[in-house]
Formats: C-alpha cells, structure tokens, sequence
C-alpha cells in the first residue's frame, strides 16, 4: 500500500509491487476529511481501508492481485 499527494487530496494504491515490473493494482481517492491513516484488514475476499470518523472502504481481492 502506497500513499499518493496529488491536487491536495490523497489516494492509496492496492497492490504488487515488485522492482523491474509494471506496477498494477487499484488506485483509491480518500475522500477530505477521512484522515490519512487507516486501519488495514485484508480479508479473504476484500481488503478493508477503516478511517476515522467511520469512513470504510472496501477493495475486492481480485483488483488488488491483478493478475494479468
């Protein structure tokens, strides 16, 4: 997971990262006020983005792998 500052918002990226590949994955924008530290639950079939005041995201495993 990556954090990523653009137009003074904030996004995390989803996925592999491995040197001398394309990195692929998911890009997820926090929405202001959300916080910029989640609490991380990778789950079976999702991974979970938890923010505080109560904000959740939820990432399906299968476009955090991307396995192309």
């Amino acid at each position: 997971m990556t954090d990523v500052t653009r137009s003074g918002h904030h996004e995390i990226w989803l996925g592999p990262s491995a040197a001398g590949q394309v990195p692929r994955g998911h890009v997820v924008a926090i929405p202001l006020g959300w916080g910029i530290e989640p609490r991380i639950e990778w789950n079976r079939d999702a991974v979970v983005l938890r923010f505080e005041p109560g904000g959740e995201i939820r990432v399906p495993m299968a476009m955090v792998l991307d396995h192309r």
